[in-house]
């Protein structure tokens, strides 16, 4: 493996380095869609310390980790966790966690208009979601399922990586809005049950979600296109 300096890219350490994801998540550091920038860049846009950062990714790395190398295991594996560990467990969510930001918007939207604008994101972000999942299953997966065991895709892979690609930022956004929305999911010291539950099960989304989108930006589309002989972006 490649040794991680500051002008490493954060979705290189990241796919490279599994465990290194957590360091990522404690400091805002986004390693998914954002991932392309160099480590510093990225410390100093949050105006973060750049060698600190360094010093933890790097323990990090060379620690023990539970984390599985998805970038060594084969393609169809990969798709076959992603499916299991994240689109059954957002259909399995997404409706409990839109029926929690409808009820909760409900009770307390009056003295929290916040919680109103939450409800709309979090419809939103669940139609995204469950169409984005319905077109990765239905075309995507089965083209990258076919290459990998040595078949010929009737159709391009690049057309429809770059569209599911521009659907993760779409999500990402989202995320971000809830975030700020939220206060950084943290919910008042009066807030019931229902509205504290709400902020934990975004919090959670958020942190599911952006290792969901690592592990396709950065591990499974750049496999995809080196299978279909495409070069991979620059920077994954």
């Amino acid at each position: 493996m490649d040794p991680i300096t500051p002008v490493t890219t954060v979705a290189a350490i990241a796919r490279q380095h599994p465990a290194t994801t957590k360091v990522f998540q404690r400091h805002g550091l986004d390693f998914c869609c954002g991932g392309k920038r160099p480590l510093e860049e990225a410390c100093a846009a949050q105006g973060l310390d750049a060698s600190a950062v360094l010093a933890e990714v790097r323990a990090a790395a060379a620690g023990p980790s539970a984390e599985t190398d998805w970038d060594a295991r084969p393609a169809a594996e990969l798709i076959d966790h992603i499916l299991e560990r994240y689109h059954a467990t957002l259909r399995r969510d997404l409706p409990v966690l839109r029926q929690l930001a409808a009820k909760v918007a409900s009770r307390h939207g009056v003295d929290a208009p916040a919680l109103l604008g939450v409800r709309e994101l979090v419809d939103q972000l669940s139609a995204e979601m469950t169409s984005h999942m319905a077109k990765e299953e239905q075309v995507l997966f089965p083209i990258i399922a076919r290459l990998a065991a040595g078949g010929d895709s009737p159709m391009s892979v690049e057309g429809p990586v770059s569209v599911m690609e521009h659907e993760h930022e779409e999500v990402a956004e989202i995320l971000r809005e809830l975030r700020a929305l939220t206060g950084d999911y943290a919910p008042p010291a009066t807030a019931c049950n229902s509205y504290r539950g709400l902020f934990q099960m975004l919090a959670e989304l958020e942190s599911d979600t952006h290792q969901h989108i690592h592990l396709e930006n950065n591990v499974l589309f750049p496999r995809a296109e080196e299978l279909a002989g495409a070069p991979a972006a620059a920077g994954r």
